[in-house]
């Protein structure tokens, strides 16, 4: 893991907007800003989840939303 330095993490992001074509935007959006600011506060860097496992817990979430929505409409 490297030290944190503002012009790495700049290149970083600027890397990461460029190479999947994300919109400039995505800098802006608030869900980044926080995905960043929870990560920032990791100690011993951060584990990213793979492709199927990001896809299982997408599903979960999704469940879980429904599940408390049809509560709520109950």
């Amino acid at each position: 893991i490297m030290p944190y330095a503002d012009s790495l993490f700049k290149q970083a992001a600027i890397e990461w907007l460029i190479a999947p074509n994300q919109p400039i935007q995505a800098f802006e959006h608030p869900k980044f800003k926080e995905m960043i600011d929870i990560a920032a506060q990791a100690t011993n860097g951060v584990k990213i989840l793979g492709r199927k496992a990001t896809q299982a817990e997408i599903i979960q979430m999704f469940k879980t939303h429904l599940t408390k929505l049809k509560e709520k409409l109950n």
